[in-house]
């Protein structure tokens, strides 16, 4: 029997763009999907739960700036992770929460003003946004009263399961690896003609025609639609083209918000399902003694 221990491989890992590639070997499409899952839903992260609005000077209702407010993205390494907040719970004891003031005031100029995220100010050591250019609103100087905008907010750790402002990624996708035949003594009956219809028909260029040949060049392109499969029954060689799945390997593609590095989402996402099969099987175990 050959290795079965999980192996993972990163195949494309940028940093500035937080997107990272990587393939994971030997697990099932079940365990493949909870770490999507977990990815997706249940990453701690911090963002703004609570908004004291002390003065809104503007148009704009409360409850539009607090709304956009929260959906700013907060870094979120220096904040403890070893929270209620995996349950579900957004948690704001005091080292899983931190404040933010915004505060704005008339300006000389009459012009239309962005408000960026650069106006909310972190009033905790070491918190930093993801970006300080995310437009808040567009205000102009006329629509300011004097007294202008001041609240203050309370950053919190939470997860996406409880309400989408905490997720850690924009995108967490995953696919097995295709494993597509080309029948050879099939192809060797073929005319250049049909050759090149197979080749064409895949609309993720998946084929090349290289000396006369039909050739797999990008396994990975291939997302399952079988139109080279109908093409080669089209044209009488039904047997041409073979396609299936591996089942114990997949590719992982994840794009980060920002709140947590890139290359660190996949490792909280182990720690977090190890965390929950253990509570599986504390809990069968218990159940077993009971019944005895």
């Amino acid at each position: 029997m050959g290795d079965r221990s999980i192996r993972v491989e990163i195949l494309k890992l940028n940093k500035e763009q937080r997107k990272m590639t990587f393939l994971i070997e030997n697990i099932n499409l079940a365990l493949a999907n909870s770490l999507r899952r977990i990815m997706l839903s249940e990453i701690p992260t911090v963002a703004i739960h609570l908004v004291d609005v002390i003065q809104n000077g503007t148009p704009l209702f409360d409850e539009f700036i607090t709304h956009r407010l929260g959906l700013i993205p907060i870094k979120s390494r220096n904040l403890h992770h070893e929270c209620g907040s995996q349950e579900g719970d957004v948690c704001s004891i005091a080292k899983c929460s931190c404040q933010f003031e915004l505060r704005l005031e008339k300006t000389p100029t009459n012009e239309m003003e962005g408000v960026k995220s650069d106006r909310l100010v972190p009033l905790h050591p070491g918190m930093e946004l993801v970006s300080t250019d995310i437009l808040i609103a567009s205000l102009g100087n006329t629509q300011y009263t004097h007294e202008g905008v001041l609240m203050n907010c309370t950053a919190t750790m939470g997860i996406a399961k409880k309400h989408a402002k905490y997720s850690a990624v924009s995108k967490a996708v995953f696919q097995p690896e295709p494993v597509i035949e080309i029948n050879p003594e099939v192809m060797q009956e073929m005319v250049d003609d049909d050759k090149i219809k197979i080749v064409e028909s895949c609309p993720r260029k998946v084929f090349q025609l290289q000396d006369r040949s039909i050739v797999v060049a990008r396994p990975w392109k291939c997302f399952f639609c079988d139109e080279c499969v109908r093409k080669a029954n089209e044209i009488g060689r039904d047997r041409l083209v073979t396609i299936s799945r591996k089942t114990n390997v997949f590719k992982f593609r994840i794009e980060a918000i920002g709140s947590v590095d890139v290359e660190n989402i996949f490792q909280e996402a182990i720690d977090i399902l190890i965390g929950k099969l253990n509570d599986l099987r504390i809990f069968e175990d218990d159940n077993h003694l009971h019944h005895h």
